[in-house]
């Protein structure tokens, strides 16, 4: 592992130590064969312990395992928390905290997604490697049904309709957080499943986007170079409407693989009501 062998020389003797402490494994791209680290990568280590809150409050544990100048707490995959640490030499390390119950919990989200790449075990005192290969078998999630989809799609235009009304007041901060962040995810999660339906359920869609320039289709990427705005009263409304387009594109591909209607009608309503919008400043009344 590189430039952190010498931090879980450290870690290792001193997890095996504590008692709260029942299993840390190496996940992510220190664990992978596929798309190994690189320079850029940072350490992820899922610890099982008795009490997440312990490791998410206090610090003197941090101290224990090395200098460092940064730490924070944020939510993760399966409903859990991490505490993320930036160690002396910038080590850039991720401790996702578990207790057993909530892991065992937490397995449908992180199953083949994360565990199905490799992980490393560290220490393991509850034999918790016989769980994680069983978890990494784990089939890779079907194309989502009819439903989801529909929701997906009723969702996007909402939105869609929603940031034009920002647009019209003059919000261009929530604006553009919304056509550059939620919109795009709602879009991410189409490209994923459309992904899916066309080469099959096992397809390796990632997550997050990560490497999507490799997975999605040459289209797709093609057409998202227009879909992202600067901060600009002009570029914020073309991307709306570019991120409208490949959405559309996108979601009437899936719907065909799918087998399932597309809704038209609530497609052109609210493409026509925010267009108003971006035109005259007023929608349909």
């Amino acid at each position: 592992m590189g430039r952190f062998d010498e931090l879980l020389q450290r870690f290792i003797p001193w997890a095996q130590g504590e008692a709260q402490i029942y299993s840390a494994v190496v996940l992510g791209s220190q664990a992978r064969e596929e798309r190994p680290a690189d320079p850029f990568s940072d350490l992820d280590i899922l610890m099982v312990v008795e009490r997440p809150s312990r490791f998410l409050k206090e610090d003197q544990w941090l101290q224990d395992i090395g200098p460092y100048w940064l730490s924070f707490v944020e939510d993760t995959l399966g409903g859990g928390r991490e505490r993320r640490v930036l160690f002396d030499g910038s080590r850039d390390v991720d401790f996702v905290l578990f207790s057993l119950e909530e892991l065992k919990r937490a397995f449908p989200a992180i199953g083949p997604q994360v565990l199905g790449r490799g992980w490393k075990v560290l220490v393991d005192k509850i034999d918790l490697t016989a769980l994680l290969r069983q978890v990494a078998g784990m089939p890779e999630q079907a194309v989502f049904p009819a439903g989801s989809f529909h929701n997906l799609v009723n969702d996007f235009w909402y939105h869609a309709l929603w940031s034009a009304k920002k647009i019209g007041r003059g919000e261009w901060w929530t604006a553009k957080t919304c056509v550059d962040g939620y919109l795009k995810m709602r879009l991410l999660t189409a490209v994923e499943q459309y992904e899916k339906a066309l080469h099959g359920a096992a397809y390796d869609t990632w997550h997050n986007g990560r490497f999507i320039e490799d997975w999605a289709e040459g289209w797709i990427m093609e057409a998202l170079t227009g879909c992202y705005a600067h901060y600009d009263q002009e570029e914020i409304p073309k991307a709306l409407l570019a991120t409208m387009n490949l959405f559309r594109k996108v979601a009437k591909h899936l719907a065909e693989e799918m087998g399932t209607w597309y809704p038209e009608q609530s497609d052109s309503y609210v493409d026509r009501l925010v267009r108003q919008i971006l035109t005259a400043g007023n929608p349909e009344r």
